[in-house]
């Protein structure tokens, strides 16, 4: 018989984590799940050995994901080969803790995943995980600073751009005080300035009316521009406007205190009641003066980048990568700046594209390095087959 265990179950599996968060649609489970999820789901679940369950239907998704934010990634992953050696590649189990985080900060973005991981639920074999009733699990491992430098900077919109979505977070049942703690405090005030950036990048590339659903398709699109997954036909090409209609409701109560915060100030962000969710629609005020208190609540990253060259044109764009931008004193003037240029949207478009391109593209290298030959195959064989599956099905609406 098949029980499902809560998501935070895994937490006491691995050593003790500062921050950690469930992610995707495992964790919110899209509504309606196609033939081609059920296809996906059973890729994995064969990829993986895990013929037994490759043949139950009626289980949208195969598994669930998962980012743990650590003090230390080496003292983390030692104490993790010892509780859990199978969930390393054989060739990092060999080489030690060191390998891989040495494989993660220097090759990556400073994000270890062990993926394929069975869930086997104690006792019960047949247990599942979360919502989606998952069989398997990945996790990624991230330093605690790297994460808040992520989200605050956008040094590589890896882990940020996860954050820009619904995630579900996790504690154990027995850490009620965990939001006290002093790391808690430093993730929520990043996961903030996360918000904020997400939406004034989104309103800044949006017209002067838009509907509802164009700014979730905004929100959820941006860590997505430029991901070199999508162009190596690894990516559910209708991912974005899966996400922004089945997650709906989580993404207006994820950026109501910031959308509030936009309202309050000299946006004119204005809010047009229609009929239904659908017929809801936005209006926003256009003006250099609005778009320098957006670009206020850029990252410095972006702030640099739109400070490159300023002119009406199209802008060069930004180099290789983020780079440190303005100082806090310097800020306001760069965001004056940049709430005079002409081509400030694509600009920005650009450098979030370039971003998004250059870690996915670090990631991807990172991950056939510290994923054994059978569970990148297994791995890359469902990612594929759910593309090619959303070629052959209309968008959702």
């Amino acid at each position: 018989m098949e029980s499902t265990t809560p998501l935070s179950a895994v937490l006491d599996v691995v050593p003790e984590v500062e921050h950690a968060f469930g992610y995707g649609s495992g964790v919110f489970v899209q509504p309606r799940a196609t033939a081609s999820d059920d296809a996906h789901a059973d890729a994995v679940r064969r990829a993986s050995g895990d013929a037994a369950s490759a043949s139950a239907r009626g289980t949208p998704n195969a598994m669930v994901d998962y980012v743990f934010a650590v003090r230390s990634p080496l003292e983390w992953h030692a104490d993790n080969m010892r509780r859990n050696p199978s969930h390393y590649a054989p060739h990092l189990r060999a080489l030690g803790p060191a390998a891989v985080v040495a494989i993660a900060d220097r090759v990556g973005v400073g994000v270890h995943f062990n993926t394929l991981v069975p869930w086997r639920g104690g006792a019960d074999a047949g247990a599942t995980l979360g919502p989606g009733h998952a069989t398997h699990y990945k996790y990624g491992v991230v330093s605690l600073d790297t994460l808040c430098d992520d989200l605050t900077e956008w040094r590589s919109l890896f882990v940020a751009g996860r954050m820009q979505k619904p995630v579900a977070a996790l504690a154990k049942d027995d850490d009620a005080r965990s939001a006290a703690r002093p790391a808690a405090r430093a993730v929520a005030a990043a996961e903030t300035a996360n918000l904020r950036a997400a939406l004034a990048a989104a309103l800044l590339t949006l017209p002067e009316t838009f509907s509802a659903e164009a700014l979730r398709a905004a929100l959820c699109g941006l860590s997505y521009r430029g991901d070199a997954r999508g162009w190596l036909g690894a990516e559910d090409r209708h991912k974005v406007a899966r996400i922004a209609a089945g997650s709906a409701a989580a993404i207006d109560a994820l950026y109501a205190p910031v959308a509030a915060e936009a309202r309050a100030a000299s946006v004119g962000l204005t809010r047009v009641e229609g009929n239904g969710t659908r017929g809801c629609a936005w209006g926003q005020d256009k003006s250099q003066a609005s778009a320098r208190f957006l670009c206020r609540w850029l990252p410095r990253s972006a702030l640099g980048a739109l400070g490159e060259r300023t002119g009406p044109g199209p802008g060069p764009g930004p180099g290789p990568g983020p780079g440190p931008g303005p100082g806090p004193d310097d800020a306001d003037a760069a965001a004056a700046r940049a709430a005079t240029r002409r081509d400030l949207s694509p600009t920005l478009l650009r450098h979030v594209e370039v971003t998004v391109r250059r870690s996915s593209l670090r990631q991807i290298a990172a991950s056939a390095l510290a994923t054994s030959p059978a569970k990148a195959a297994a791995y890359a064989a469902a990612k594929f087959a759910k593309s090619a599956a959303s070629r052959f099905r209309k968008p959702p609406r």
